[in-house]
């Protein structure tokens, strides 16, 4: 272990090795000097000296961060006793590596749907997913563009309130035609969850209802990366979707997808009428084909915005009683239990996800904790001797728990270091014999 660094301990061990020498030689010449034979001066001036070890240890600790190279001493040791044991080592290692993998991915999951529901969005926590009706995990679209207009002009609780319909389209622009995934957006979708463009500008509050005979699109990352070689020069120039010629004005972020599930992605933008052809859709209120996403405000929650959003329903069916058959009512959720999308499936398994994980986990401690244990009932001898020898049980415990340490970050698992088993009760309880059979001596190995 030369490549461990000595922070000067080898040095001033040499400096307090050689004081000793040099005391014990003057204590040796003395004695020879008033006529005893050189042996018998040696024995004595050790004897007069006093336990060597045991000055060598008080000396360490009175520099001050002896610790360190305790530390390194039991790593050494630790080293060794793994590859002694290959068998152990081998198993522990496969066991919590498997017991890790599976809490790993677990908590991915809820990273990206609990923590991260829209990668890249601002405050994800403000978000809100707008139900309409009777609540379900595969409801269809709620809102028609008139509902969500009036909601998002009318309510108190939000600062913002986006909607989208995602589709599939085909790029027509090369020698085959490709598959894309493509979002019909509110001309306020991207403010709204917090995005910013890598190039251009995103859509103008005009554009969400406007019809154009060369409509604005807006590029996923990835798509712009793949199928237009990240041409930076690629805003304002035309592109064709569907037999359509479209101006791209701007493309997003890396990692921005959509606002749809994780796991879904959207490669392009364009707004709710491109065209300015879809008259239908857009002028009535029975035509529900928007999914809503709003923003709460500062301070305000997500039952009040709730509320505050029924009561404009209320009187939204009050008005057009005849397009608005059945439940009304409106209901918030946060983005990680949103039921468009798979969200809300996974919302409602993460909880036996984690029982399971938590289960595996459990079983590892509980198998790597028996290994342990016999691994240390077949070292109580080797124990029993150090110990008899003059180790005291802070010194091996160190050792051993030095020991898991070590066989813990072969399988990258430091940052979970659990203490599966206190080792130095297991020692008390095993070697309890020896230890009243062979006394501690005041020094250590």
């Amino acid at each position: 272990m030369k490549w461990l660094p000595s922070f000067g301990f080898q040095r001033r061990k040499r400096e307090l090795q050689e004081e000793i020498d040099a005391h014990l030689q003057m204590a040796i010449a003395d004695r020879m000097a008033r006529g005893e034979t050189e042996e018998a001066a040696r024995q004595a001036a050790a004897r007069e000296f006093g336990n060597i070890p045991l000055v060598e240890d008080v000396t360490r600790d009175m520099w001050g961060q002896a610790w360190l190279e305790q530390l390194g001493r039991d790593l050494r040791y630790a080293l060794r006793q793994l590859r002694r044991s290959p068998g152990f080592t081998i198993s522990a290692t496969v066991m919590l590596a498997v017991a890790i993998c599976a809490n790993s991915t677990v908590f991915s999951w809820i990273d990206g749907t609990m923590l991260r529901p829209i990668p890249d969005a601002r405050d994800a926590g403000e978000l809100v997913s707008l139900q309409r009706g009777q609540r379900n995990f595969s409801p269809t679209p709620p809102f028609s563009y008139l509902d969500y207009r009036d909601l998002r002009e009318q309510n108190h609780t939000l600062t913002g309130m986006l909607a989208y319909h995602n589709d599939w389209i085909a790029l027509t622009d090369g020698a085959q035609p490709e598959r894309a995934y493509i979002a019909n957006v509110s001309a306020n979708f991207f403010d709204v969850l917090g995005i910013k463009p890598v190039l251009g500008r995103f859509f103008l509050p005009e554009e969400e209802t406007h019809g154009y005979a060369v409509p604005s699109v807006v590029l996923g990352y990835s798509l712009w990366k793949t199928h237009y070689a990240a041409d930076r020069a690629i805003v304002g120039k035309s592109i064709e979707i569907a037999r359509h010629t479209v101006t791209v004005i701007g493309v997003a972020p890396e990692g921005f997808t959509g606002a749809a599930s994780p796991g879904l992605r959207d490669d392009l933008w364009v707004t709710l009428d491109p065209l300015g052809n879809d008259v239908w859709r857009m002028t009535h209120r029975n035509q529900e084909w928007l999914i809503v996403i709003g923003r709460l405000r500062p301070g305000v929650r997500r039952d009040q915005a709730a509320q505050d959003l029924d009561t404009l329903m209320r009187h939204i069916v009050a008005a057009f009683p005849d397009q608005h058959l059945g439940d009304n009512r409106i209901t918030l959720d946060p983005m990680w239990r949103s039921p468009f999308g798979a969200n809300g499936l996974m919302a409602a398994t993460l909880p036996l996800l984690l029982a399971f994980a938590a289960v595996v986990l459990l079983l590892t401690c509980a198998n790597v904790a028996t290994l342990t244990l016999v691994r240390f009932v077949s070292r109580r001898r080797e124990l029993a001797i150090r110990q008899s020898l003059g180790a005291n049980s802070h010194a091996t415990g160190a050792a051993d728990d030095a020991g898991g340490c070590c066989a813990f970050h072969r399988r990258g698992s430091c940052g979970a270091g659990v203490d599966v088993v206190d080792l130095e009760d297991i020692r008390m309880v095993l070697s309890g014999e020896f230890e009243s059979a062979h006394p501690q001596r005041e020094h250590g190995l």
